[in-house]
């Protein structure tokens, strides 16, 4: 996964969390860039498969200096033509919004608009905004505001502990990315076991067709047939991408439903060889044979 952390800090307490979350994603074998707003306009949003957007919250919105990077970033694509209307998913593209806030009037709904706001930037784009954290942070300047507001007495924060989860759950959303759905025939079951095999070893979380079905009986039974699919496709919505394994280009039925299931719900796909449906070509990101797709976990 290439990542990269965009954030604006004033006092140092959104700076920390920024430095955690590049922590975690490094942990869990992520490529990251970290750069301040000030340093950030040559950065291509669509260039990373994971863009992490950090600020405090003032007056429940972003400060200044990321409302205009955004703006400044969202008028750009739309001259492009990446604005469209539905807002069309691209696949792989993924999206982190984390604010740091004080809260003392009415706590954490005080820096919630201002998460939502900017996710709306990556929404727009067809990223998958995968989550909005809220990180409580030291009103520095004011001890009364950082020791009689709703949340208490909130000096020193975030601290040690709230960056120790920052990052634990930097590592935890990294490799959640990583889910991979890998679809193949059964004739093929034997190796793909092997591709699972090795992707679970590297920490990835894999979805796989069900080895342990006799599959003559799952041809031959069709309430059986539909349940197995049914559950195919839950699994491909919560894997990030799917991986198909097609000795010499082949492609059965079941799994030609599944790829074009996946390509409805935006998920990439990427192919161990070019398929020999035509009608599928269309849906296929990437063509990658699995010593190459296994080589990319290997860091994990």
């Amino acid at each position: 996964m290439d990542a990269i952390i965009v954030y604006w800090s004033k006092t140092g307490n959104t700076e920390k969390v920024a430095l955690a979350i590049q922590e975690g994603l490094k942990d869990a074998g992520a490529d990251v860039s970290l750069k301040r707003v000030e340093d950030a306009g040559d950065v291509d949003f669509y260039a990373h498969d994971l863009v992490c957007i950090g600020f405090p919250s003032y007056r429940w919105s972003p400060p200044q200096p990321m409302d205009e990077f955004l703006n400044s970033k969202f008028r750009a694509y739309r001259d492009q033509g990446r604005v469209k209307v539905g807002a069309p998913k691209v696949p792989g593209k993924n999206a982190l919004i984390f604010c740091t806030y004080s809260g003392p009037h009415t706590g954490i709904r005080e820096t919630i608009p201002a998460g939502l706001y900017a996710g709306q930037f990556f929404e727009h784009l067809g990223f998958t905004v995968l989550d909005e954290w809220y990180l409580v942070g030291e009103f520095h300047g004011s001890e009364e505001d950082s020791t009689k507001g709703r949340l208490g007495d909130i000096r020193g924060r975030p601290n040690q502990e709230d960056l120790r989860k920052v990052k634990q759950d930097a590592s935890q959303l990294a490799r959640e990315a990583d889910t991979v759905f890998v679809a193949t025939s059964k004739r093929f079951y034997e190796e793909a076991m092997q591709i699972v095999r090795h992707l679970k070893h590297c920490g990835v979380t894999v979805h796989h067709p069900c080895f342990h079905l006799d599959s003559n009986a799952v041809d031959t039974d069709p309430e059986l047939k539909s349940q197995v699919t049914q559950q195919h496709f839950l699994e491909i919505n919560e894997s990030e991408m799917v991986y198909a394994l097609l000795p010499r280009g082949y492609i059965g039925c079941s799994v030609t439903i599944e790829l074009t299931y996946a390509y409805a719900k935006g998920k990439r796909i990427v192919v161990s060889e070019a398929p020999s449906e035509f009608a599928v070509w269309p849906m296929v990101s990437e063509i990658c044979s699995p010593e190459q797709f296994l080589a990319r976990f290997e860091r994990k």
